[in-house]
C-alpha cells in the first residue's frame, strides 16, 4: 500500500498544473471595447464586431494568441494597460506619455477628428478653430481620457479653453448630452460621426464645423508583453495589409476606397451635412451600432 501511494504521489509530481489562461499568457490577448460605430458594434450575447473587433480578433488568428474583449470605457482601459491588465488597445493615437507604458503599431486607420455643433449654434458663433472656443461659451464634450492630437494637448494647458470642454465617459452618453440640450458640441472621429449624425438627423440637426486633426491611429501594445511580442503583432499587421485582407476590411465599414500606405480614404472625405450623411455609413453597421448607443449605461 504504501509503494501504491509513493507511486500515486511521484505521477502527481510530474503531471504538469493546470492554470487558468490570463492576459500575461503570450495566447491571450485581453482588450477594451465600448460601442462606438463603425469600429465597435454590440452585438446581444455575442463578442463585438466592428472594424477593430474584427481587425483585433485577425491580429490574434495570426499570432496565435485568443483575443478577449472587456467592456469599459476608454479612461479606464488606457489605466488598465498602464497597470498591465490589458494587452491591446486598438485605435490610439500615439504621444510621449503614452510610449512609456505602451509600443505602437504601424498606423491601422487614418481619418480626421472634428467639431459637430448643434446647426442652430453654428449658424450664430465664429468658430474655425480650437483655440476660437476659449472665447466663446459653448460645452463641448470629448472622450475622456482620449488625445485629439497635438494641438488638443497644447490647448488643454489654458484655462479658458479647458473650460470649454465637458469630459464624457462614453461616446453615447455625449451624444444623448446633445440631444437633450446639455452639451452644444463634440468632438469626434468623422467616420463616427457620420454615423451618428444619420441615426440623430431627424432629432436633433448637427453640423461638422471644422476639422482639427488626422493623427493616424494605432494599436496600443502593452510594454508588460515585452518588444518581441509587440513586434509580431506589428509584423502581422504589415501582413494584413500586404495581403489586401485590412484594406477588405476596412471598406467593409468606411464608405471610401481605402489607401494602403496611411489606411485612410484614398480619396480626401467630405464633410456632408447631417442630412447627407444617411447613404455614407452601411446600414447594418449603423443599426447594430446605434440601437445600443440609445441605451445609457
Amino acid at each position: 500500500m504504501r509503494l501504491l501511494f509513493a507511486l500515486l504521489a511521484a505521477l502527481c509530481a510530474c503531471a504538469p498544473a493546470s492554470a487558468e489562461p490570463g492576459p500575461r499568457n503570450p495566447c491571450v490577448l485581453t482588450t477594451r471595447w465600448n460601442p462606438l460605430p463603425p469600429y465597435w458594434l454590440a452585438r446581444e450575447g455575442q463578442p463585438p464586431t466592428g472594424y477593430l473587433a474584427e481587425l483585433l480578433t485577425e491580429l490574434g488568428r495570426r499570432t496565435g494568441c485568443e483575443v478577449r474583449f472587456r467592456e469599459m470605457n476608454w479612461a479606464r482601459g488606457v489605466a488598465e494597460m498602464r497597470a498591465g491588465r490589458i494587452d491591446l488597445i486598438a485605435g490610439a493615437v500615439q504621444s510621449p506619455e503614452r510610449d512609456r507604458f505602451a509600443y505602437f503599431t504601424r498606423a491601422i486607420n487614418a481619418t480626421r477628428n472634428v467639431l459637430v455643433l448643434r446647426a442652430e449654434l453654428a449658424a450664430t458663433v465664429d468658430v474655425d478653430d480650437l483655440s476660437a472656443l476659449a472665447a466663446t461659451e459653448l460645452r463641448i464634450g470629448i472622450q475622456a481620457g482620449a488625445n485629439y492630437g497635438p494641438e488638443h494637448v497644447a490647448l488643454s494647458r489654458d484655462p479658458a479653453f479647458a473650460a470649454r470642454l465637458r469630459p464624457i465617459l462614453e461616446p453615447k452618453i455625449g451624444w444623448q448630452m446633445l440631444a437633450s440640450d446639455r452639451l452644444d458640441g463634440f468632438f469626434i472621429d468623422e467616420l463616427s460621426a457620420l454615423s451618428y449624425q444619420a441615426d440623430m438627423s431627424g432629432r436633433v440637426p448637427l453640423k461638422q464645423v471644422f476639422i482639427f486633426s488626422d493623427e493616424p491611429s494605432r494599436v496600443m501594445v502593452g510594454r508588460h508583453l515585452g518588444a518581441a511580442k509587440a513586434g509580431a503583432v506589428d509584423r502581422a499587421i504589415d501582413a494584413m495589409v500586404a495581403d489586401g485582407w485590412l484594406l477588405r476590411l476596412r471598406e467593409r465599414y468606411v464608405p471610401c476606397p481605402t489607401d494602403p500606405e496611411t489606411l485612410g480614404c484614398a480619396a480626401p472625405a467630405s464633410t456632408p451635412s447631417a442630412s447627407e450623411t444617411r447613404p455614407s455609413m452601411p446600414s447594418s453597421a449603423r443599426a447594430e451600432g446605434t440601437s445600443d448607443s440609445t441605451n445609457a449605461r
